[in-house]
């Protein structure tokens, strides 16, 4: 996978494969046949007689494991991460074959336990990361610490050289001819080449492409981009070594936007965050955001789901149609009640929330959820389904709240509403409107809005008025009626303050 091309067996899989030979617990022996062209056949013989060690690969993807345990709170410095380093195979074979990870005699002399050689190497790694933004390396304190653009890296197994692209091309304003560009600029895609037998059928597949693609057939970023939408698309894939490309890409790619919506909800990017799970659902269900949303369910026959699409018939309106009008409207009077049993079980949420002002610059919301759909554990999860919620401000372009929300169950068998609060900052008091969003994170065109306006609401005062400090006599201790509370207090009269206190 790492040359994109058809390669020989490694020995270790072969050294596998020999081990499975025989019958476990009946023969005591086993035969293990090498078919291989002539040329090769010394090459086996020599590996399996032979036998070399294997060399450790751990420094070409040092920067990204150093990366997950920063992210773990393992390794917090670089002499943590020397000790980590030293738990490694990398350690060993450095100890038994120093010069070929470039040590030589001299450096060995000057370092005998190799303590400079693993700084220089977990400097340069921290170095990296740090250019990425997915770690903060302090070179005074020789500190290290995560940032949230590194644990994303981390849980979604990105490497940074492509975090280091959405550095650059990532804007809040992306459209999804430039999503899946930027996607296919991606360094878990650059094994992938474009073999000459390939570009006939890449340039029929590119003429039904749903975006724009860039780079053309010629280059790697645009096969993996035709790739990605043909796969959407559901469209047929002749060759052998297009296909699997293409399950390759659609795998990848699928975890990569995810990376890239998270990254996204962590900027209060509202718009490209909600364009890019779109996008994410479209590769899991391999539907166009265009399509009829019942094409998620399996039951409805193609030439049904086509009609449908071709009258223009939105969910919304199919949920106001009883399913015998929909019959007819399909000449086809029995489907009426099968399409409108996917209606009903299709997610459908109505949201309603109360404002509450906390301070002059913080809000309170109070939001009510109430579930309008039937459920159904052969579509949905058998204990909740998962949703996405955020607060958007649409002038700004900018996400002021966001959170993970699951959909239980049994609130939606019983009907009854959930109940979330949360609190957002109220950064422009001249636009009183904020807009929530309730996105489904495994349905297409599941979403439910609900705007929130605050123009009627009183805001507190910024600056409380002081209270008046009236122009009174002090009064002694002694004006209070019961003695044992007189012993209390070390002097005998109230200042000025307590004095109103006590007047009132």
């Amino acid at each position: 996978a790492s040359k994109g091309e058809f390669v020989d067996i490694g020995i270790l899989d072969v050294l596998q494969i020999f081990g499975r030979a025989g019958r476990p617990q009946f023969d005591s022996s086993g035969h293990g046949i090498i078919i291989t062209p002539q040329d090769k056949l010394h090459k086996y013989l020599m590996l399996l007689t032979q036998q070399h060690p294997i060399e450790s690969q751990f420094i070409k993807s040092l920067s990204d494991n150093l990366n997950a345990e920063i992210c773990l709170g393992t390794v917090g410095s670089i002499e943590e991460a020397i000790q980590w380093l030293k738990y490694t195979y990398l350690w060993v074979r450095m100890q038994k074959n120093p010069i070929l990870y470039g040590i030589t005699q001299k450096m060995r002399e000057r370092d005998p336990d190799l303590h400079h050689y693993l700084t220089d190497l977990v400097k340069k790694s921290a170095l990296v990361l740090d250019k990425c933004r997915m770690a903060r390396f302090n070179p005074q304190t020789q500190l290290l610490a995560a940032t949230d653009l590194g644990r994303t890296a981390s849980h979604f197994y990105i490497k940074h050289p492509t975090i280091e692209h959405f550095n650059t091309t990532f804007k809040p304003n992306l459209l999804e001819a430039e999503i899946l560009s930027c996607i296919s600029q991606a360094e878990e895609f650059s094994q992938l080449k474009v073999q000459e037998e390939e570009s006939v059928e890449l340039g029929k597949l590119s003429d039904s492409q749903h975006y724009e693609v860039k780079g053309g057939t010629e280059n790697v970023y645009g096969k993996v981009n035709i790739l990605l939408q043909a796969y959407i698309s559901q469209l047929n894939i002749e060759s052998y070594s297009l296909l699997s490309d293409s399950l390759y890409v659609a795998q990848n790619g699928s975890r990569i936007i995810r990376a890239m919506f998270d990254i996204a909800v962590h900027n209060g990017y509202p718009a490209v965050a909600a364009r890019l799970l779109t996008l994410c659902k479209m590769l899991t269900h391999r539907i166009w955001d265009g399509d009829t949303p019942l094409r998620q369910f399996n039951i409805l026959p193609h030439h049904v789901l086509d009609r449908l699409e071709r009258l223009g018939l939105t969910m919304d309106r199919l949920n106001e149609m009883p399913a015998r009008e929909i019959g007819h409207m399909l000449q086809h009077v029995a489907m009426g009640d099968k399409v409108k049993q996917c209606v009903n079980y299709f997610p459908t949420v109505a949201l309603d929330s109360v404002v509450q002002p906390v301070t002059s610059t913080v809000l309170k919301i109070e939001l009510t959820i109430t579930p309008q759909f039937t459920w159904n554990d052969r579509y949905h999860s058998k204990t909740s389904e998962p949703w996405w919620i955020w607060v958007e401000d649409t002038n700004n372009d900018h996400m002021y709240h966001s959170e993970y929300f699951s959909l239980q169950k049994k609130h939606v068998v019983e009907g009854t509403p959930q109940k979330l609060s949360f609190s957002i900052p109220l950064i422009d008091k001249e636009n009183m409107s904020y807009i929530i969003r309730m996105i489904s994170d495994n349905w297409i065109g599941a979403e439910g809005t609900d705007i929130i306006c605050v123009k009627g609401v009183i805001l507190p005062q910024d600056h409380l008025p002081h209270t008046q400090l009236l122009d009174l006599q002090p009064l002694p201790t002694t004006i209070i009626p019961n003695p044992e509370y007189q012993d209390y207090f070390s002097f005998s009269h109230f200042n000025p303050v307590l004095c109103v206190d006590t007047t009132a």
